[in-house]
């Protein structure tokens, strides 16, 4: 097999909505290109054998060699989509968390404690804390019904352990389940 250099400038279409120029949008012709790689990385496929396929980078489409340039990371408005981000600075004091805490992680030390809000986040939506203290913190659970992971009895707080990390899992608006290092 020999190795290739493949690339091809796609610009925004009359027909796409306003807003979507460079995007990739559902009945457009990257349809066929991105099945392609989606069936190339579900069955494991050498990419350079699909023939004409390709992904959008700056509405460049680059494939070299059988495999993908450009590609260093994924990432979209709210930064490397692979790692887990931290929200905000470190807290120290009482925290209530906030719609944008929603995939990120919250890191807590001397004094700090986080409060559980309802109606806040939506199903789905996850937040882990990290207990950087020499001590056991509280998380408050009382506005939004808690279970923590194996105990069928709602809780209204639950205990991080030192240097422990939890993760809340938002089930409903309203209902939440919080496992890891907690009791």
């Amino acid at each position: 097999m020999s190795n290739y250099t493949k690339t091809t400038n796609f610009t925004a279409k009359d027909s796409l909505p306003s807003g979507n120029a460079g995007k990739i949008v559902k009945g457009s012709d990257f349809d066929t290109e991105f099945d392609n790689i989606a069936t190339a990385i579900s069955t494991k496929q050498d990419i350079a054998s699909l023939g004409t396929m390709g992904t959008q980078n700056a509405n460049n489409v680059t494939i070299t060699g059988g495999t993908m340039s450009g590609m260093t990371s994924i990432a979209d408005a709210d930064g490397n989509v692979r790692g887990i981000q931290k929200s905000g600075s470190t807290k120290t004091t009482s925290y209530t968390l906030v719609a944008a805490d929603a995939g990120n992680f919250i890191q807590v030390e001397s004094g700090g404690s986080i409060v559980v809000p309802t109606s806040v986040f939506t199903a789905g939506d996850s937040v882990i804390i990290f207990n950087n203290t020499t001590g056991d913190m509280t998380i408050t659970c009382s506005a939004v019904t808690a279970y923590v992971g194996g105990i069928s009895s709602a809780k209204t707080s639950a205990t991080l352990a030192t240097r422990g990390i939890a993760t809340i899992l938002f089930v409903t608006s309203s209902l939440a389940v919080i496992v890891g290092n907690v009791k």
